[in-house]
Parts: C-alpha cells; sequence; structure tokens
C-alpha cells in the first residue's frame, strides 16, 4: 500500500533545470541593476555567465532571447546586443629606434 508522501510530484530535471537558471539570471540581473550597470551590460554579463557554466555540458537551458526577456524584466528596457569587437592592429616598431 503506497503512502502519499512516498510519492512526490515534481517537475521533469530539465523544467526544473531551466526554472533555476532562470531564477539565477533574473537574481544576477537585478543584482547589476542595483550596482548602477546599465543593460546593455547585464545581459551581455549574464550570456558570458550562462555559456561559462554551461561549457562543458551543452546546450545551455536558455538562449539569448530568454536572457533578453529576463533582462527586459528587470531593467524594464530591451537590452541592444553587442557588437562583436574587432581585434586592435598591431602596431609596427619603427626600423632604427
Amino acid at each position: 500500500m503506497p503512502f502519499d508522501w512516498m510519492t512526490v510530484p515534481h517537475a521533469p530535471a530539465a523544467a526544473a533545470l531551466r526554472e533555476q537558471t532562470e531564477r539565477a539570471l533574473r537574481e544576477r540581473a537585478r543584482l547589476l541593476h542595483r550596482l548602477g550597470y546599465d543593460a546593455r551590460y547585464a545581459a551581455d554579463r549574464c550570456r558570458r555567465d550562462l555559456a561559462w557554466e554551461f561549457e562543458l555540458t551543452p546546450p545551455a537551458p536558455l538562449d539569448d532571447d530568454a536572457v533578453d526577456a529576463i533582462i527586459e524584466g528587470v531593467f524594464g528596457v530591451k537590452p541592444t546586443r553587442a557588437e562583436a569587437k574587432q581585434p586592435a592592429k598591431r602596431r609596427r616598431a619603427k626600423k632604427g629606434a
């Protein structure tokens, strides 16, 4: 005879991981907002943190659009995507110097 407390209903692992990741990113975005950072920086930082966290076990449970939605909910504005930075040009040393 099974008892009610022996079977605990819970969310599937993928849904629980997504929910936990959303909660963690929302907390991180709120912290960055309180520290005075803008939405673009917060979105970039959250994306980099998410990529680092799941670099060994891809794929990450959230995509860029989900991160933008979280940032928009915290900051009240949709973040702009950071443009890819070009590597700095190397200067050649002057001959004879």
